[in-house]
């Protein structure tokens, strides 16, 4: 330190104050990392939490979201429903699917002319989306778990689907694929899509996209979205209900020809044969009005469409049966250890319980409906407690999920949901 004025020694520089920049940069950085997180969350459970009460319209010919293959439709189906336009519809009200209230009505799958279609032609092409599949295994897998099979019964599973194209507005699971694994998406599909039928004359598979199809799971304040089509309304939506008994023929319907004819299971109008008999109901013309829907629309617009140039569907030629069978909540807790101890038994599928049986508590309880009874299992892994609830329909066999755990475990095995 040499000397300063006055002879005395000068004072040390003074020291570079440390910039505070790192520091704000350092938490800036963390700050957006959590945003990104954040969203990236959302996008990812998009279907699962923030869109659970979502139903997506899906348009007869577009593929929707998150396909799983590319187009597995061989044809384009006549026209058998008006094309769709771009209304959106907004939120709004509705019943839980499968439910009286508000228009949605549950048919039989075994229905005469509940499907539709071309005499020896199929607007599907099944080996197409096997093959695909077959290539990539991670959608494979993703594929099989949400239909509760294993990657190696895929081809013979599709092998006993029958195409056919949907004759009604129809409320459906429809699963997509998305960062490597199997989306859940809430949706409507337009009447005319092709879709594969399985042997209970349930929708399997989506063509125009691959995605296969579950039922659809009741949501008690659904919001409709999406592009919606003339003659759209919440009121003309159908929920399939699974035939009790295999299906070795299904009667379709031909909006070109007004007749039926029949496609036996598991064929593609190989074999189709005339069913005889001509349908005699005409074309019908409707007014609808946005504003008088129980789905508002985005715009009050008064607008005049033509009807779907099909028929509507025919009423059952045997009425259902006014009582349920007699059972007790005894027989309903027998029939769900029954078909958990097969979803357990397979490890290839998708089953979201845990293998201890011991500590598993189930109880069934009448409701109101003979038809219904609640059904609950609450599962004791180590360190939690999880509560699965579901209906258990009597006429039908059918567990109908009524929480998220539930669904998961209807998604993850069949067999659970219908048995067999």
């Amino acid at each position: 330190m040499g000397p300063g004025q006055y002879g005395r020694p000068s004072s040390p520089p003074p020291r570079p104050s440390r910039s505070k920049a790192p520091v704000v940069f350092a938490i800036t950085a963390v700050l957006v990392l959590l945003v990104v997180g954040a969203a990236l969350a959302v996008v990812l459970t998009r279907n699962d939490a923030a869109g659970a009460s979502e139903i997506f319209l899906s348009p007869q010919n577009e593929p929707g979201p998150d396909p799983f293959t590319a187009s597995a439709a061989s044809a384009s189906p006549p026209e058998a429903t008006v094309p769709s336009t771009n209304t959106t519809v907004a939120s709004g009200g509705g019943a839980p699917s499968g439910g009286s209230s508000g228009g949605i009505q549950s048919l039989p799958a075994a229905q005469p002319g509940l499907y539709g279609g071309t005499q020896n032609v199929s607007y599907c092409d099944p080996d197409r989306m096997v093959t695909f599949l077959e290539a990539n295994p991670d959608k494979a897998a993703a594929w099989s778990s949400v239909l509760g099979i294993s990657t190696s019964q895929i081809r013979t599973y599709v092998s006993k689907l029958t195409p056919v194209l949907l004759r009604s507005d129809t409320r459906v699971t429809n699963h997509g694929f998305a960062n490597g694994r199997a989306t859940t998406i809430n949706a409507v599909l337009q009447a005319g899509t092709a879709v594969l039928v399985d042997e209970y004359g349930v929708p399997r598979v989506k063509c125009n996209c691959g995605n296969p199809l579950t039922p659809p799971t009741p949501i008690s304040a659904p919001r409709y979205t999406g592009p919606s089509w003339p003659g759209y309304s919440v009121t003309n939506i159908v929920v399939v209900q699974q035939s009790t008994t295999i299906i070795n023929n299904f009667t379709l319907y031909n909006p070109q020809t007004r007749t039926d004819f029949v496609r036996p299971s598991g064929t593609a109008g190989t074999d189709d044969k005339p069913a005889g008999g001509t349908s005699t109901t005409n074309r019908t013309t409707s007014t609808t009005e946005s504003s008088t829907t129980t789905e508002p629309l985005t715009t009050t617009t008064r607008r005049t469409t033509t009807a779907p140039s099909i028929p509507p569907v025919q009423s059952p030629t045997t009425p259902p049966p006014t009582t349920a069978p007699s059972i007790t909540p005894n027989d309903v807790v027998s029939v769900f250890v029954a078909r958990r101890a097969v979803c357990l038994s397979n490890p290839n599928l998708n089953w979201p319980f845990k293998a201890s049986s011991t500590a598993d508590q189930y109880s069934a309880a009448p409701t109101g409906n003979p038809d219904v009874f609640t059904f609950t299992a609450v599962n004791h892994p180590p360190g939690e407690t999880q509560t699965w609830t579901w209906n258990f329909h009597v006429s039908t066999g059918y567990l109908e999920p009524t929480n998220g755990l539930a669904q998961q475990a209807n998604a993850g095995c069949s067999t659970l949901a219908y048995g067999g």
